[in-house]
């Protein structure tokens, strides 16, 4: 009886998981539509990389100052963050 009522929730658990993460898709997509367009009209980079790199940087791209600063947030650039002039 017990197994039974921990498998219920378990799916009901999984069930709201899944609703969830499908509205925060959503409301994610909502908001970073414009960006992803833009980042897709590059040569090579597809929906689905532009989204996971928004996603990375937090959703927001103009939060940093210099392209540099958001490498350097991405991992893929080999410089700390500097003052303006020396990146």
């Amino acid at each position: 009886m017990i197994l039974k009522q921990k498998i219920a929730l378990l799916r009901h658990l999984e069930d709201a998981l899944q609703e969830i993460t499908g509205m925060l898709i959503e409301m994610s997509r909502k908001l970073m539509e414009e960006d992803i367009n833009i980042m897709t009209s590059l040569k090579g980079i597809g929906r689905k990389a532009a989204a996971n790199f928004l996603i990375e940087m937090g959703g927001d791209i103009n939060q940093f100052e210099r392209s540099g600063q958001n490498h350097c947030h991405g991992g893929i650039g080999s410089r700390l963050f500097t003052s303006p002039g020396k990146l």
